[in-house]
């Protein structure tokens, strides 16, 4: 097969659903398949809709790339147009068809994509509410070709939950789902279930292997101040307020009056976030550090090196850091929301979104019984290998592009 992906940014690029094109793009090349990925020449996040923050122009990658066997064209992303972002895109668009169109946009891709496209046996469709989903889609339509979505879904999120956006899936060939619970959600709001298949969400275990651990725990003492007998609590992610951050620096405000611990808070930080950071007291900020982006290898031996990690977020299609704890025997706490308690399963515990008070005490009383927490984290193992490496996710990806050629 040929395989065109669309998706609005790729590896080095951090996020989930970069992650899951990318692991899935190589598993299908390691298939036999032909896949090219179009995307945009971004980063970070906030250089959707405003220009980056470094005085260096110079695009942060590669226009054209080559990783494990699948081609990576990444085009200039197009900055919004005053006239068309608030008139055309907010007053008609989103106020009167409710159809979110904002961005990130790339013209420059929009008009270089056919040749890709012509070539294509099946074109996959990456994170609603993105707009490059509709380009691709109306594109796929009009050369006759199959397309298949994969909306990383989020129930309940304002953005996800448009009529435009149910849709549009159901207009797609298929619908790939990372979990039961979002098959579920998305069949109640109309989208055949004839359409969705479960694919899931993996991960490489070799690649969770620690690293020089003894240095990394120097450095943690030197740079973070992490001493012998203080506990480790990590959160990755993207920093935002619906991923729950605020609630877990309050949390373990409270924690640290009764037992020495530490907060490693390690992914892309927002304005959102910087400004909540340096509100701290520098008391506090001497338990929660601000790590900033690792690398692989950092993250890895940063897991390898904590007692729990904590998602504690509202919105989560599904958590694939939870699956990177685990491959590195670490067990977890997510919230009672969306995908999180059917992904965890006996594997960690939930509690309620928002709820410092219930989030405090999981912890406590989480780390006061060390034999729970090593029955979860190998659960959590256990889970890896039953289902969610890439091999497997690739294997059930390809089935569903087989059946919407033929």
């Amino acid at each position: 097969m040929k395989i065109v992906q669309f998706i609005q940014r790729y590896p080095p690029a951090v996020g989930g659903s970069e992650t899951w094109c990318r692991e899935v793009s190589r598993a299908l090349v390691q298939q036999g398949h032909e896949v090219r990925v179009l995307t945009m020449n971004v980063d970070h996040e906030e250089e959707f809709w405003k220009k980056r923050s470094t005085h260096d122009d110079k695009p942060p990658f590669a226009s054209v790339d080559v990783d494990e066997g699948v081609y990576v064209r990444r085009y200039k992303r197009t900055l919004p147009v005053f006239v068309l972002h608030h008139l055309l895109f907010k007053r008609i668009l989103d106020w009167k068809f409710g159809v979110l169109f904002y961005g990130p946009h790339s013209v420059e891709m929009y008009l270089k994509m056919w040749n890709e496209l012509i070539a294509a046996d099946v074109i996959m469709l990456h994170t609603l509410p993105f707009p490059h989903n509709y380009i691709g889609f109306w594109a796929g339509r009009v050369l006759r070709k199959p397309v298949v979505i994969i909306p990383h879904f989020h129930p309940g999120h304002p953005d996800y939950e448009r009529r435009s956006n149910y849709w549009l899936m159901n207009k797609c060939d298929a619908v790939l789902a990372d979990t039961a619970f979002e098959r579920n959600h998305l069949a109640t709001r109309g989208v055949g279930q004839e359409k969705i298949a479960v694919v899931g969400v993996g991960v490489n275990p070799d690649d969770y292997r620690p690293g020089d651990i003894q240095k990394l725990r120097a450095t943690m003492e030197q740079i973070w101040g992490v001493r012998v007998g203080d506990k480790v609590i990590t959160f990755l992610g993207r920093k935002m307020e619906k991923k729950g951050v605020s609630v877990l620096i309050d949390a373990i405000k409270v924690l640290h009056e009764h037992i020495p611990v530490k907060l490693i808070l390690a992914g892309p930080g927002f304005e959102w976030f910087s400004v909540l950071y340096m509100s701290l007291a520098s008391e506090v900020k001497s338990f929660v550090i601000d790590a900033g982006v690792l690398t692989h290898e950092e993250k890895v031996d940063l897991l390898h090196a904590t007692d729990i990690l904590v998602l504690p977020s509202k919105f989560e299609s599904f958590g694939i850091v939870f699956l990177e704890a685990w491959a590195c025997g670490v067990p977890v706490i997510g919230t009672t929301e969306g995908a999180a308690p059917e992904v965890i399963g006996d594997a960690g515990l939930t509690v309620p979104y928002g709820d410092v008070a219930a989030l405090s005490s999981c912890i406590r009383h989480a780390l006061a019984d060390p034999s729970k927490l090593r029955r979860m984290a190998e659960q959590g193992r256990r889970k890896i290998h039953e289902y969610h490496s890439w091999q497997m996710i690739g294997a059930r990806v390809e089935k569903v592009l087989e059946g919407v050629i033929a």
